[in-house]
């Protein structure tokens, strides 16, 4: 090939590629700039087997499985592998700390990435634990005599105190950021009208006078409560949510049983829904509704129905059919995996950096 053919097939490829650039700025510019085209492979993967759940912190990832629990660094390196003998789970994190019992058993494990810090048991039967950033450990738990008894610990094990529930059961537990506060979610079957109320307690100064009701509603059942960085409670029913401000509750939003697939707080800051809307006769479409406390709403149309959603901060990830999509809270695409088999948990670790994708027989972990 001569040296002036090279040159115009050359000068050719040049106007061609700024035509497609000029007809197309605006929509390759934030093709690259958004970064949607690059699908992320898994930077570490673990093998497991009889997975019950996973708990993302700080420093790591704790895995608790049938009898195990193993917990890895932010590069995947395992780092402890203790015997539990545990077979249904509860379990909490928050920061760097972990919590883990035996739902229906009396024992506890507190841990981070690198060591089991205590490990205490219960005369009772457990039924849910709570753990908040500083490692403060609230436990649910039943004996003889009350319906409900809530016991709370600091990071280092020590007992503070224990409160007994008489006509009611406790649904949840948090404490808050501060560790001045403890909310309890509560039911009481008793009455002819199922009634749900949230307390708050001053951990502070224990007597009655220092309990105060801040939510109360009837024939409704109180789901999860959570506290935001703020200090800020939200509180999720069957059919709504609300936030806690200066004592008074805010509705955010009130949803229909019939028509919402997901409902979650789980994030502590943006309440979540996930809506389906009938498009004709035979043509389903799914509406991803982010919620913030200024009242504003972010919509994100959905292709299919997601399997399975994970919140932390101001990122989504959700598992599609076949890939992980990984959103902000505004509605922007941040990260795509694609994905070979069923998946049965997400979990963001790592300050939300990374995002464990969780198999029958492994663990993907992917930075986001």
């Amino acid at each position: 090939m001569t040296r002036i053919k090279l040159l115009g097939i050359c000068i050719l490829i040049i106007v061609i590629s700024g035509t497609v650039f000029y007809f197309n700025e605006e929509t390759l510019i934030h093709y690259f700039k958004n970064k949607d085209w690059k699908l992320v492979d898994s930077f570490s993967s673990v093998e497991i087997s009889g997975y019950e759940t996973a708990k993302g912190m700080l420093n790591g990832l704790a895995v608790i499985g049938t009898n195990y629990v193993r917990t890895y660094s932010n590069e995947g390196k395992e780092v402890l592998d203790l015997f539990v003998p545990f077979q249904e789970i509860v379990a909490d994190s928050a920061g760097d700390y972990c919590v883990i019992a035996e739902k229906g058993g009396d024992s506890i494990y507190f841990l981070s990435v690198n060591e089991k810090i205590w490990n205490h048991d219960i005369s009772g039967q457990i039924h849910d634990v709570s753990v908040n950033k500083n490692g403060y450990v609230s436990v649910i738990y039943q004996q003889s005599g009350y319906k409900s008894l809530v016991k709370v610990f600091s990071s280092t094990g020590k007992e503070l105190f224990t409160l007994s529930l008489a006509s009611t059961y406790a649904i949840d537990t948090e404490i808050s950021n501060d560790n001045k506060k403890l909310a309890i979610a509560e039911v009481d079957t008793e009455g002819i009208r199922l009634t749900s109320k949230v307390k708050l307690i001053d951990m502070n100064h224990l007597s009655n006078e220092n309990v105060i009701i801040i939510m109360e509603k009837e024939d409704c059942l109180i789901t999860d409560i959570e506290y935001s960085e703020k200090n800020e409670l939200l509180v999720k029913t069957d059919s709504q949510i609300s936030q806690i401000v200066n004592g008074r509750e805010q509705e955010v939003v009130h949803f229909e049983y019939l028509d919402t697939i997901h409902a979650s707080i789980q994030n502590a800051t943006n309440p979540i829904l996930v809506k389906k809307q009938q498009e004709g006769l035979f043509e389903t479409k799914y509406k991803m509704m982010v919620y913030s406390s200024n009242s504003e709403t972010e919509e994100y149309e959905l292709e299919s129905l997601p399997k399975l959603i994970e919140a932390q901060g101001d990122l989504i990830a959700f598992a599609l059919e076949k890939e992980i999509l990984v959103i902000q809270t505004n509605g922007k695409l941040v990260k795509k995996f694609t994905i070979n088999g069923s998946v049965k948990d997400l979990e963001f670790f790592n300050n939300a950096n990374d995002l464990a994708v969780i198999f029958r027989d492994r663990i993907e972990l992917i930075k986001v």
